[in-house]
């Protein structure tokens, strides 16, 4: 098994910054082909998503408040 370097890897895949290889490297390492994943640009759909958690809860609860009432009426 052939080992390369930074330096060899860099110049093969024609990367400009060797520090980005080795942040790739670190990513890899801890997480996976997941941590490589671009994940640029879905903060957005993430916050929209919690968005939606906090009002169905909300609902949730208005829902349990008028079952509460109802049950006492019956």
């Amino acid at each position: 098994e052939e080992k390369w370097t930074y330096k060899q890897i860099v110049e093969h895949l024609e990367i400009q910054d060797k520090d980005r290889l080795k942040k790739w490297m670190r990513k890899y390492r801890q997480q996976g082909e997941f941590g490589l994943l671009d994940r640029r640009g879905r903060r957005e759909a993430y916050i929209d998503q919690d968005r939606y958690v906090q009002k169905l809860k909300r609902e949730n609860e208005i829902l349990k408040k008028c079952l509460e009432i109802w049950m006492r009426e019956v």
